[in-house]
């Protein structure tokens, strides 16, 4: 897919997300939200054409946080369920974060969420990030 196609559909996305995520209609879990599993293979689509390392992966959520943070709470849920969280989630999202930027993706996860959604409620327990 051409890097400007990709920009303008993840920009799309991010518009419509972001109101969704800014309306009463969300819950304050954004792994609840409803991603569609064509939306989600298009996000896998579009990620894998951007972002091949984990700074590019960080860029696109600063750029696209509330399609991003959806898909990648969706990715997050999928991983957990399957055990070896870390390595089952890069695989997930074709982007392997190595051990010391785990925490700079948490945080930024976290921010995105925080910035994009009305009914964001801080997790109780951070957990292993």
């Amino acid at each position: 897919m051409e890097e400007s196609l990709a920009i303008s559909k993840l920009q799309e996305l991010d518009v419509q997300w972001s109101a969704y995520l800014e309306s009463e209609a969300c819950p304050p879990v954004i792994g609840l939200a409803p991603l569609s599993e064509a939306e989600s293979q298009t996000l896998d689509q579009l990620v894998s054409a951007l972002a091949p390392q984990p700074r590019q992966l960080f860029s696109l959520l600063e750029k696209f946080p509330a399609c991003m943070a959806v898909w990648l709470a969706r990715k997050a849920g999928e991983a957990y369920d399957a055990g070896a969280f870390w390595e089952k989630f890069s695989e997930l999202i074709a982007v392997v974060v190595p051990m010391n930027l785990r925490d700079a993706f948490a945080k930024r996860f976290r921010q995105a969420c925080r910035n994009t959604m009305a009914a964001w409620l801080p997790p109780e327990d951070l957990g292993g990030q």
